[in-house]
């Protein structure tokens, strides 16, 4: 690119004039993005996602919480996020969705660069003062030059082949829960929620009556829950669910993995893989060929639990401007 490549916010006049087109051309960075992603993970869905992508950012522009890169007059980037009431924490910010931005391949990382200085300013103007953004791993260079940006890793989406896990010998029970066991399970619930406050998560949550929340979560459509029990002791538990987050997790042949949780005397004894299996089995009897997750990166235990069993696709990427 021989000449200046010109920052515009997705608002303004003369990107506005000329919106379906741009909605156009970044819907199909977007969809290059995700094919590239599937040569690294190639069980990925397969469909072609280009309307989907398309209606999402026709949706997302309007918001003008964005910049457009421009080299005359055609569009080779852009970078645009979702306004957060309270985002990890009690303050305003923003969250940029895996279609949320995207650019062309030549000079891609400084494109990126200079879409992200001209977004934050603009973010900042608003009060917005927590960034997040998700982007497909595959490409490392670009999750560097963020993280050389001030962001941290905080979230990971993961997929697998559904297919038994390798697990051996155990003296606990696997029971799917009914309504009538949800009620039974507050005091596990419980332990989870605290779990998630303690160092190096620090995930306050509000005070909360889990009895209730997981007898409603249960009566939720498609919604699943297996327990561990060693005797009639509850010590695990795990939850299934097609609550879609990424339009990955959304599609039609994906379940998804929405909790998991061992008491912590436990954990060592092949609690977590046993309760896996049990889901890996149901989604063999059921038909879903693949198995999807989201996990927290600040929480260790979880994150190579997770690592030794699924793929990884998507990272999520936080900042956090000081006040």
């Amino acid at each position: 690119m021989n000449s200046k490549i010109e920052y515009l916010p997705i608002n303004c006049d003369s990107f506005v004039e000329n919106i379906e087109d741009y909605v156009s051309e970044a819907a199909s960075m977007v969809a290059d993005a995700y094919d590239r992603e599937r040569e690294f993970v190639p069980y990925l869905p397969d469909d072609d996602f280009s309307e989907y992508f398309h209606d999402a950012i026709k949706q997302l522009f309007p918001e003008g919480l964005g910049v457009a890169a421009l080299h005359e007059n055609r569009l080779v980037g852009f970078l645009a996020g979702i306004p957060v009431e309270k985002f990890h924490g009690m303050h305003p910010g923003v969250y940029c969705p895996v279609y949320g931005h995207a650019t062309v391949e030549e000079n891609r990382i400084e494109i990126y660069r200079g879409l992200y200085q001209q977004a934050a300013r603009l973010w900042i103007e608003k009060g917005l003062g927590t960034h997040a953004i998700t982007m497909f791993l595959d490409d490392q260079d670009l999750v560097d030059s963020f993280f050389c940006q001030g962001f941290g890793m905080r979230c990971t989406y993961a997929i697998r082949k559904t297919a038994g896990i390798d697990v051996h010998g155990s003296s606990i029970e696997i029971r799917k829960s009914t309504e009538e066991d949800a009620k039974q399970l507050s005091g596990i619930h419980t332990l989870h929620d605290l779990y998630y406050r303690q160092t190096p998560m620090f995930m306050a949550r509000k005070d909360t009556d889990e009895r209730n929340i997981n007898v409603d979560w249960l009566s939720g459509k498609n919604h699943h829950e297996w327990v561990a029990y060693r005797g009639d002791v509850p010590i695990g538990f795990i939850h299934l669910a097609p609550i879609a987050e990424t339009f990955v997790s959304g599609h039609p042949s994906v379940m998804n993995v929405k909790g998991m949780y061992v008491v912590e005397n436990e954990r060592g004894n092949s609690v977590g893989a046993w309760l896996l299996n049990s889901v890996q089995e149901w989604l063999i009897q059921n038909k879903y060929p693949l198995c999807g997750v989201d996990f927290e990166s600040i929480n260790p235990s979880g994150c190579r639990f997770w690592m030794r069993y699924f793929t990884p696709y998507t990272y999520s990427l936080v900042r956090k401007i000081d006040e």
